[in-house]
């Protein structure tokens, strides 16, 4: 068990160095300051003492060596008694107590840190630091160092963990299931169980991959021996398709020939057959060409017979359009005159002057009617406005109030308003509207700064603002609530007051004003020579009795509230309200409408004579109109039905020209058609001659005679030599294609292959390696069974190590929780094969509560720092004899909590087998600590110091 007895610096910062070492508890020390007072610096002396080399806020090492100084040095002297087991025996240390020294040196412009180690106690570190080099036999290597510490139980996870930032030792609580595991089995574990687990594992992947290897041989052997006897078959196959090359080569010259001499034959025959076709065309085309020239003569003549009337045509049909459309204007005209005649003979005689002077009287009557609607209507707007400006938590302050204020707020000058800084409280709703009609215009006080004063009462000024521009006045009174006889309060009292050092003085004359329920109350406070306010409004002194009444209401959320509720009321009167003037609108102006078409149909009736002589004039002029257009569309009809039968006619000898035509083109065409055909026949003629010689030529090149080539004819026609064994017949193309898929099969094999005759040899032995390397493979998968076997084992031990580990833990945390008056459950869930997926599941509950999950959000700030310490310190406790982990750093694990929860977390560290170092803020509530036994009290460096005040140490165990 490792605890550290005493320390002691030199040149360390701003930390001076102590007459006599500073002595440790075996419990819990404290460095206590105020931030900047070098707390986390001695905690980092001790750290460096124990191998680390990051230190808060990654400070560099030569950040620890004073100004004044190269180089600086940190003494830690470690207990190492019967009753701590001499935890350095067995390094060959014999003495009580084992030193360590640190010395920083950065004289070379390097920080460069030395370790040494002393068999008892060794207190001149000033010589060390100047005289290094007489301890060179004490001097250890930063890496044997490391070593000794973790043969002492000062392992790699306890410098992690003591490395842990404030901020990560509390929020240990956030870790999941599975990283909260690995922290505590790290913290926990005994190393050798794990080791030989991965050793053996690490093993067990090595003898895999020779197995693996030994299969890929053998794998690898296989494929040469199918590969061989594949080219084998490939060599055979080859020699075959030799054959079958020849056979076919021969086959298509006799299909050449063959096909050659029948092609000439049917050439020749062709030739004769198209010109005899062509010479019967020649006589056709002549025949219609002459048919052709009397029907274009023919038609000729008619089309321009056709011409001369579809000019004539088109002037008539001018003219009939002309007349057309004059007459239709016409009859739209006197339609008009006749349809108006007929409404206004059925319009009743009226008084027109009678009526006009209605009309007049009842215009003036909806003009005042439509003024009176309009105010109700945008006053019941403003109060809708007001509202919603509310109801989205804005002020709904007079239209003078806003006008100001954004006047300043272009201004950019900085300001207060007393009712945006005056809440009245709930409990006194009652007085809102009272309060607010008394204080009136001084709800709108403005307050700036002196240096802006000026510049606001220039803008008030301009704007004509009516409230209160004044600079800052501090109140005089306390927040004491003031009480009359024990009952009444004072107004003031009934006010939250914000920014009361620029504002409060504004309010402080509400300190001599109370409120009374009712108007006796505050009559008989007024004979007293009391000031009071009633709760409808009445403020009664010494001179009388004043009723006071607000409309808008703006201090605080409460107003707000109140003003919202008055505001509803008031829309809903005011909507019952505008229900008359609507109604008595919409009567006046239905009345309007009504008188005005009276007056325009009376209008109408005086002017009914003039309109029949207009209808009958416009009569006489549509029948005109009528008959002359009857005349121009007979006109036009016969002359159109001329032309019509004109080009009927037309457009039957059209399509007999075309017809004729078309049949001197077609007959042209087939005529090119057959003497391109004879042309062709007769040059393929030659070239199957040519092509007929050069059959015979390879025929005769492969070793036949004339007898043999004329045999030939009987081997197709009879012997049937061209017939497949389906019943197809081989085709030239067909042949080709075959040969030529032949020919290439063979060369690509020549031209890619290396198989020879020798290839054959090669098969057997392959087949004998094939077997030794099978008996290989068989071996290498036997050995891997084996270590299978021992890896299993291996997850058994490491399963029960762990599963015993864990059951350790959750006991410690239990009893963490039950100093606590908390209960706690635990569970370990051994996930997965690997041990790196295993979980730990916490539960605790508080108070008596039911038991959550140890990240439940419901905890608060300091129930989760007390979980975090819990989860951290169960780790490094152990109830069993034994235990290394003795010694824990914890930077400030009482901040973020309450004092009652920071004593809870003190009452864990009294009770847990653990030496502990943490920081401490100082404050008044240290006085009420009793669970820290050594505590170190530092201070800030005074200026002109070079170091300062050396901490004040103080034993706080009685």
């Amino acid at each position: 068990m490792i605890r550290i007895k005493e320390f002691n610096t030199a040149y360390w910062g701003r930390i001076g160095t102590a007459a006599t070492p500073y002595q440790f508890s075996d419990k819990v020390n404290a460095f206590v300051g105020a931030s900047g007072s070098g707390k986390t610096t001695l905690m980092d002396a001790l750290r460096i003492a124990l191998g680390d080399a990051k230190f808060e806020y990654n400070r560099a090492m030569d950040h620890y060596i004073n100004k004044i100084s190269n180089w600086s040095v940190v003494q830690v002297a470690f207990r190492n008694r019967e009753t701590e087991g001499k935890p350095f025996l067995a390094l060959g240390f014999i003495e009580p107590v084992v030193t360590v020294c640190v010395r920083l040196d950065r004289s070379s412009g390097e920080c460069k840190r030395e370790y040494y180690m002393f068999d008892g106690s060794f207190q001149d570190i000033a010589n060390l630091g100047q005289n290094p080099k007489a301890y060179q036999l004490n001097r250890v290597k930063y890496g044997d160092y490391l070593q000794r510490l973790e043969a002492v139980g000062l392992t790699f996870s306890f410098r992690k963990l003591m490395l842990m930032k404030p901020e990560d030792v509390q929020n240990v609580v956030g870790l999941d299931t599975n990283r909260l595991f690995q922290l505590i089995f790290d913290i926990k574990g005994q190393k050798a169980i794990q080791i030989e687990h991965d050793r053996t594992s690490e093993k067990l992947k090595e003898v895999k991959n020779l197995e693996l290897q030994s299969f890929h041989d053998l794998d690898g052997a296989k494929k040469t021996l199918a590969e061989y006897e594949s080219k084998k078959t490939e060599f055979e196959e080859n020699e075959s398709r030799k054959a079958k090359q020849k056979k076919m080569s021969k086959l298509l010259s006799k299909k050449r020939y063959w096909d050659n001499k029948i092609e000439l034959e049917r050439q020749q025959k062709m030739v004769i057959e198209e010109e005899s076709k062509l010479k019967s065309l020649e006589n056709t085309r002549n025949e219609v060409i002459e048919e052709l020239k009397l029907l274009e003569n023919e038609l000729s003549e008619e089309k321009e017979k056709e011409q001369e009337i579809r000019e004539q045509i088109k002037t008539t049909f001018d003219e009939v359009g002309e007349k057309r459309i004059k007459h239709a204007k016409q009859e739209e005209a006197y339609q008009n005159i006749c349809n108006n005649i007929e409404e206004i003979e059925g319009i009743p005689n009226e008084d027109i002057d009678l009526l006009k002077s209605k009309l007049e009287e009842i215009r003036t009557d909806l003009q005042e009617v439509s003024f009176e609607y309009k105010a109700k209507e945008n006053e019941i707007k403003k109060t809708v406005a007001d509202l919603k400006l509310l109801e989205k938590g804005s002020n709904t302050f007079p239209e003078w109030v806003t006008r100001f204020k954004n006047a300043l707020n272009r201004e950019r000058v900085p300001h207060l308003i007393l009712a945006e800084n005056i809440s009245i409280k709930p409990q006194y709703e009652e007085w809102i509207t009272a309060i607010e009609s008394y204080l009136g215009r001084e709800r709108y006080r403005i307050v700036t700064s002196p240096e802006y004063h000026l510049r606001a009462k220039k803008i008030q000024e301009s704007h004509e603002y009516g409230a209160r521009v004044s600079q800052p006045r501090v109140t005089k009174y306390s927040n004491v609530p003031k009480k009359l006889n024990g009952k009444f309060v004072s107004l003031r009292s009934a006010l939250d007051i914000s920014n009361k050092d620029r504002i409060g003085g504004y309010l402080d004359f509400l300190n001599d004003i109370y409120l009374v329920e009712s108007v006796e109350e505050g009559h008989q406070l007024s004979l007293d020579g009391y000031k009071s306010l009633t709760q409808k409004g009445l403020f009664q002194d010494h001179d009388g009795g004043l009723f006071f009444k607000v409309r808008e209401l703006v201090c605080g959320h409460v107003a707000k509230e109140k003003y919202i509720i008055q505001l509803k009321k008031e829309i809903d009167v005011l909507s019952e309200r505008l229900n008359l003037p609507k109604k008595e609108k919409s009567s006046l102006e239905f009345l309007v409408k009504d008188l005005s078409v009276r007056v325009d149909s009376q209008e109408k009736l005086l002017k009914l004579p003039e309109l029949h002589v207009e209808q009958e004039q416009q009569g006489n002029v549509l029948s005109q109109m009528k008959s002359d257009l009857d005349d121009a569309n007979k006109k036009y009809e016969d002359y159109d039905a001329s032309r019509n039968r004109l080009i009927q006619l037309i457009t039957k000898l059209e399509k007999q020209q075309v017809q004729k035509e078309a049949a001197i083109a077609a007959t042209k065409r087939d005529i090119e058609e057959v003497g391109r055909t004879i042309n062709g026949y007769r040059g393929s003629i030659g070239t199957c001659k040519i092509d007929l010689k050069k059959s015979i030529s390879e025929l005769e090149s492969i070793g036949y005679d004339e007898h043999a080539i004329s045999f030939i004819d009987v081997e197709i026609l009879e012997e049937k030599i061209l017939v497949r064994e389906d019943g197809s017949e081989w085709n030239t193309d067909i042949l080709e294609k075959t040969l030529r898929s032949i020919t290439e099969q063979i060369e690509l094999y020549e031209r890619n292959s290396d198989i020879d005759p020798g290839i054959i040899a090669m098969v057997e032995p392959q087949k004998r390696r094939v077997d030794a390397l099978t008996k290989t493979y068989d071996l290498a998968r036997e050995d891997r069974e084996q270590w299978e076997k021992r890896l299993a084992l291996a997850e058994i031990a490491l399963r029960n190590h762990v599963q015993e580990t864990m059951s350790q833990y959750i006991k410690e945390f239990k009893s963490m929780a039950e100093l606590l008056g908390a209960r706690a459950e635990g569970k370990f869930q051994q996930g997965g094969s690997s041990y790196l997926n295993w979980q730990i599941q916490i539960k605790i509950g508080f108070d008596g509560k039911e038991l959550v999950h140890y990240d439940d959000p419901e905890f608060s700030s300091g129930q989760r720092a007390a979980i975090s310490i819990m989860l951290l310190l169960a780790a490094v406790s152990n109830q069993k004899e034994g235990t290394q982990n003795s010694l824990m750093f914890l930077d400030e694990p009482t901040a973020r909590v309450d004092d009652a929860r920071a004593n809870e977390i003190g009452t864990i560290l009294q009770k847990s087998n653990v030496q502990y170092f943490i920081t401490h803020q100082i404050s008044e509530s240290l006085k009420s600590i009793d669970w820290i036994d050594h505590a170190f009290i530092t201070s800030k460096l005074r200026s002109g110091q070079k170091f300062a005040d050396k901490p004040i140490f103080e034993s706080r165990r009685k």
